[in-house]
Order: structure tokens, then C-alpha cells, then sequence
């Protein structure tokens, strides 16, 4: 398959998690959300790369954002750091839930309110985390709960997401 078919592939793949991950980040209150696809190095070791972050400015939570959307920078090692904890547990992570404190951790930083949640999700094909999905705002929105509402639609993106690798 020539690298323009996939591209092209790749992009519709990319736009349909775009329009399942917008209802998603509706119905959680979320103002970010991000998907990483996980991969593996030649020594074994697994890492996430960021494919899509998306944004919703027209959710007022309680989260702040300047026109330059640093957002991304100024978090991207916090990103990494949890994505890279569900990769290793293989298990949903929430982040600043009052109803775990055990999660809780506070970040300095303008951009991001350090009540805001962090719900990261972890995709899974068969055995294996493929993806990533994260959503960040609103204040103790998310709950475990979701993990099992959204099955059907993480079930999808491991069925998309899983084939984004150029052979």
C-alpha cells in the first residue's frame, strides 16, 4: 500500500475518532482530550505518541487556556507521565478524584486548574494496550463508571488504531 493510501486511510480513521471522541468529551464535561497510540521500540520497550489532542473552548470549565494553545507544551510531561502509568497498568487512571486520594497530586501551573480531572483510558486489542484515550476538565466529573460506558467505543478505536503503523 503506497504511503498517500494510507495517509488518506489514516485520516478518515483519524476523523471518525474525532466525531466519537467529541460526544465522549460532551457528555463527560471534558475541555481537552487527547488520543496516543502505543508503540514498541526494537528493544521491547513501549511508548505512547500523541496522534489527535482536541479542544472545546465553548465548555466553560475550569480550565484556562491563552490564544497560542500552550496548553500542550506546559502539560506534556504530565501527559507522558500518565500515559506511560495506564500503559504499565493497563487499567483506567483517574487523577484529582476526591474519591481517590491516592491519585491526587498537585501541579503548578497556570494553564490548568489543580482540581481539574484527569480521566486516561487505556485501549486494549486483545491482550495488548494499543491507545490511549484522555480527557482533562471539569471538576470531579469522571468516575469509573465510564470505563465500562465507553467499552463499545474504545473497542472501535482499538479496532482503528491498531492498524496506524506503516508496515
Amino acid at each position: 500500500m503506497s504511503e498517500i493510501v494510507y495517509d488518506e486511510l489514516s485520516n478518515k480513521k483519524i476523523e471518525l475518532l474525532h466525531d466519537y471522541l467529541d460526544k465522549i468529551m460532551r457528555s463527560m464535561e471534558s475541555q481537552y482530550g487527547y488520543v496516543s497510540q502505543v508503540l514498541s521500540d526494537d528493544r521491547g520497550y513501549n511508548f505512547n505518541t500523541l496522534i489527535q489532542m482536541y479542544h472545546m473552548p465553548e465548555l466553560n470549565v475550569s480550565i484556562s487556556i491563552d490564544k497560542d494553545f500552550n496548553f500542550l507544551e506546559d502539560v506534556n510531561s504530565t501527559l507522558e507521565f500518565y500515559s506511560n502509568q495506564v500503559i504499565t497498568l493497563g487499567k483506567p487512571l483517574i487523577i484529582n478524584d476526591f474519591n481517590l486520594e491516592s491519585n491526587s497530586f498537585t501541579l503548578y501551573n497556570s494553564t490548568i486548574h489543580e482540581d481539574s480531572a484527569w480521566y486516561v483510558i487505556p485501549i486494549h486489542h486483545y491482550d495488548k494496550t494499543v491507545a490511549i484515550l484522555g480527557l482533562i476538565g471539569g471538576l470531579y466529573k469522571f468516575n469509573v463508571f465510564y470505563f465500562e460506558m465507553f467499552q463499545p467505543f474504545m473497542i472501535l478505536c482499538s479496532e482503528l488504531l491498531s492498524n496506524l503503523v506503516i508496515a
